[in-house]
């Protein structure tokens, strides 16, 4: 696929993330123990052969440039083609907070990365999907079919803030979309879109064009449901492991999911590794008797004598007092946990810390979260 330019949106899909998105965008959000959300989809891409990628931000976009660098550990600091990061930016026209947010606006506002990138096709996906695969398949499945646009999709059981928020789609016999509905609030159709979805690089520009000059603005709504008809759009179906993180509920559940051996087996694949920042730390180190049960440790963590972590993920650098217990939670990068505390269903933000004998629980449905360098 190195005849398909890609892009990456880190924003949106963030109102249900509270703390977690207040001083980072989307894709900077750490998951998995050493991971940032971005780093799954840009990997996905670069496995896929692509090597002309563009990161599109909208706000607190600092801390995910600092981790993104010059994308060398994508293999994207290249003289030709390579990593590009767009900050925010509007003409005239366009008015601040209405047209950021939206995939139209912000493809046009990079309009002439567009036009002189040489590759016919165009990826573009949501910097908040947490999966592993290649997009060849895809590929070959649009060119099959003639389209002119194909979306990724996905089939299961959703949640009702994905019914408040996501958009779904239904297909005829040989896979055309016929019918999309943004948020319906309730499972009245069997596929969600995932964010991301494929054509020609040529068709792309001409549909933004069209859409700037009707002042429209939104892929989902003037696209993808308003050109349906006028439009041959198929619906590629992925079948492995895949979640997208739109609320705290999914970004908790995603994370414990990891502790499954299967989920891990799909998602950290050996063909298809998912690269992110080094950072070199020491390994793990127990300090006298612990209880570890059911739980993911990442490297420069210290374990207090006597403490107890079950079906927990602890980011790298998370210290954690002696007697201390740690249940069902997912503790960030750089965290300090203090004696004789207790927690449970909770998630802290990075450099959070808990002080001695303190205790804080959420419920499996409804995780406590303290945010960012917050006391407790």
């Amino acid at each position: 696929m190195n005849d398909t330019l890609g892009f990456i949106f880190v924003h949106g899909n963030d109102s249900g993330m509270k703390e977690l998105s207040e001083s980072r965008a989307m894709g900077a959000i750490p998951f998995g123990g050493r991971y940032r959300l971005i780093d799954f989809e840009l990997s996905n891409m670069v496995n896929s052969g692509i090597r002309n990628i563009a990161v599109l931000t909208q706000n607190n976009y600092h801390s995910l440039m600092d981790h993104l660098g010059s994308g060398k550990e994508w293999d994207l600091d290249r003289k030709r083609d390579g990593l590009f990061i767009f900050p925010p930016y509007l003409s005239d026209k366009e008015s601040t907070e209405k047209n950021l947010s939206h995939r139209m606006s912000a493809l046009n506002n990079v309009m002439s990365y567009i036009r002189r990138s040489t590759q016919k096709y165009a990826l573009i996906s949501n910097g908040d999907i947490v999966s592993n695969h290649v997009y060849d398949e895809m590929l070959e499945y649009h060119i099959s079919k003639n389209a002119y646009i194909t979306v990724m999709c996905t089939r299961g059981h959703f949640s009702d803030e994905a019914l408040k928020c996501e958009t779904f789609l239904s297909t005829d016999k040989n896979g055309r979309v016929d019918d999309v509905m943004i948020a319906p609030g309730m499972p009245l159709l069997d596929l969600m879109f995932t964010g991301t979805f494929i054509m020609e690089k040529s068709l792309l520009e001409f549909l933004v064009a069209q859409c700037v000059a009707h002042n429209r603005f939104s892929f989902t709504k003037d696209v993808l449901q308003g050109m349906l008809t006028g439009l041959d759009i198929y619906a590629w179906e992925y079948k492995g492991y895949l979640r997208r993180i739109d609320s705290i509920e999914s970004f908790y559940d995603a994370n414990r999911e990891l502790l499954d051996a299967s989920v891990r087996a799909d998602l950290f694949r050996t063909d298809c590794p998912i690269r992110t920042k080094v950072r070199d730390d020491a390994p793990t180190f127990y300090e006298g008797e612990n209880e570890i049960v059911s739980s993911l440790l990442a490297d420069g963590c210290v374990i207090g004598n006597g403490a107890k972590i079950i079906n927990s993920v602890l980011f790298r650098g998370v210290r954690v007092g002696a007697n201390t217990v740690i249940r069902d939670s997912i503790i960030m990068q750089d965290c300090v946990i203090g004696a004789d505390a207790e927690i449970g269903c909770s998630i802290l933000d990075k450099n959070a810390t808990v002080t001695n004998g303190v205790r804080v629980s959420g419920y499996g449905s409804h995780p406590f979260l303290a945010g960012k360098a917050s006391v407790i």
